[in-house]
């Protein structure tokens, strides 16, 4: 099974406050976990520091400046309560840099992100049935005992994953 491509995202249909989805499966002390983390359109504009040269505009030289779509990724850490005033929920400030992801408008969404949950799902059901194929490659030209009982203790963990996504992926079609 081939990796699902990037998703397209055209400048029509691009705007600010829209969800976005990224999938995840993670093994914790033996159990499965899979969800999707919301990743939500901050603002669309030109990127930092890219409207001028040495001090001359840009535009006065007839160079159109790209935009870039700037997404957070929706969590404790980066939205909540703002101030002690009631109802004040909102952005909070100075998110990190990895709850953050920039692409230039036109072209396509980040790996892994997509517009719809069960996109995002069947991309990182592929990536793990990928990773699964790989493991048996490795574990195929594995000598080391060792080495081979902890490469099947992952193959272990992927197949898990990959079972708790399947699941998912029904129950998200019946809805």
């Amino acid at each position: 099974m081939a990796t699902p491509k990037r998703q397209p995202y055209p400048a029509s249909r691009i705007k600010v406050g829209a969800i976005l989805y990224r999938a995840y499966s993670l093994v914790d002390e033996g159990k499965v976990e899979t969800g999707f983390e919301e990743w939500v359109v901050r603002n669309i504009r030109a990127r930092r520091n890219s409207k001028t040269i040495r001090g001359i505009s840009l535009a006065a030289h007839g160079i159109e400046v790209p935009k870039v779509v700037n997404l957070a990724m929706k969590t404790h850490g980066t939205w909540g309560k703002r101030s002690t005033k009631t109802g004040d929920v909102g952005w909070l400030p100075n998110i990190w840099s990895g709850f953050r992801r920039q692409f230039q408008v036109g072209t396509d969404l980040p790996i892994g992100i997509y517009t719809t949950k069960r996109a995002a799902l069947a991309y990182e059901l592929a990536s793990q049935m990928e990773e699964a194929e790989w493991l048996l490659g490795v574990i195929a030209d594995e000598t080391d005992a060792d080495e081979l009982v902890s490469l099947k203790a992952e193959q272990a963990e992927v197949k898990a994953q990959i079972a708790a996504l399947q699941r998912r992926s029904k129950t998200l079609t019946k809805a």
